[in-house]
């Protein structure tokens, strides 16, 4: 019986070790197989993502270098209409990503100056010739050094000093007035030239007792002044450009004729900064001044001015000498003018 049982557990054992090597070499294979296709879809799955990290070897590929935008010659001929404000560097990785916010600064054109190609004021310009507008500063020197706060005139120093008069009309001659000009620099600059020609035309001639004993007694009709291309008397800068054009009677007060009683003359330039405040102060100055005219409440004896130019002075002239004078003078107040000395004012 027990022979029988030890037989039995043998074969139990046999066939136990049978089956399990039969499953192993079953399943080897089979592994095998499963690992190797495993690999080889892996090896499948890099091998379809290494052609996008690659050079780009077919037509149409997009790349990284794509994607980092490559110079293509559009791109160059773009770069090379921008100014760069610093060179680039010929090591520089060309396959880099999106440039930076700073190299984006840096290869962004300055702003254009405002100014370039503009002339130059007067206050900013280095070169007058750069300037379309006269520079009335070399008029304004020879006034402060050869006419007194009386408006006496030094005629044997601007003689002497004939250079500096000639280079101011110069500056005056080459800058005529353009339509750009505002009012008051158009203004400033006809004051200024009837002043100026006037003194030359005294200088040219001195040593004289009066300017009407030039030209048998009409210098201001003589034209002489060029500037630009015109030619101009100064008649006509006065009574064709100054009076008509500009309506303002206070024009009378700031033009001087070399004479005794004309309204003296400024030893300081007519700009257009200054224009107005000079010619308001200049009015109430010659209207206030006894030596020219005489004021009281009913009677008035005043310069010849008054009774050449009435039109100027509107309807009323008490109304008018009124808005400056320090006594205030009647509406129906006796009017009379005054001899004008035409002896030379120096």
């Amino acid at each position: 019986m027990q022979d029988v049982k030890r037989t039995y557990l043998f074969l139990l054992f046999l066939t136990l070790t049978f089956c399990t090597q039969t499953q192993e070499t079953t399943e080897t294979p089979a592994l095998a197989e499963a690992q190797e296709n495993s690999g080889e879809t892996a090896n499948q799955e890099r091998e379809a993502v290494e052609p996008s990290l690659k050079e780009p070897e077919v037509e149409g590929e997009t790349s990284a270098e794509t994607l980092a935008g490559p110079e293509t010659p559009q791109a160059e001929e773009m770069e090379d209409e921008k100014p760069e404000t610093t060179p680039r560097s010929s090591s520089q990785d060309k396959k880099e990503a999106l440039p930076s916010q700073e190299e984006k600064k840096e290869k962004t054109p300055p702003l254009p100056d405002k100014n370039e190609g503009k002339p130059q004021t007067k206050e900013t310009k280095e070169n007058p010739e750069q300037s379309p507008l006269a520079n009335h500063q070399a008029w304004n020197q020879l006034l402060k050094k050869y006419v007194s706060a009386q408006g006496l005139v030094n005629y044997r120093g601007l003689q002497a000093d004939k250079e500096s008069l000639a280079a101011y009309l110069q500056e005056l001659a080459t800058h005529p007035v353009q339509d750009n000009w505002s009012r008051d620099e158009k203004m400033a600059y006809w004051i200024n030239a009837y002043n100026a020609y006037t003194v030359k035309l005294i200088v040219d001639y001195y040593p004289i007792g009066s300017i009407t004993s030039l030209h048998n007694g009409k210098p201001w009709d003589v034209p002489w002044i060029k500037l630009g291309d015109k030619t101009y008397s100064l008649n006509q800068i006065e009574n064709s450009i100054l009076r008509p054009v500009y309506q303002d009677a206070r024009i009378h007060f700031a033009v001087n004729c070399a004479a005794r009683s004309c309204p003296p003359l400024l030893n300081q330039a007519y700009t257009a900064q200054n224009l107005q405040f000079l010619l308001e102060s200049q009015a109430k100055k010659f209207i206030n001044n006894a030596q020219y005219n005489a004021l009281g409440q009913d009677e008035v004896k005043v310069s010849k001015i008054f009774e050449w130019y009435a039109s100027d002075f509107g309807s009323s002239l008490p109304a008018y000498l009124n808005h400056y004078a320090q006594t205030k003078i009647a509406e129906g107040a006796s009017i009379h003018y005054q001899e004008y000395d035409w002896s030379l004012n120096e």
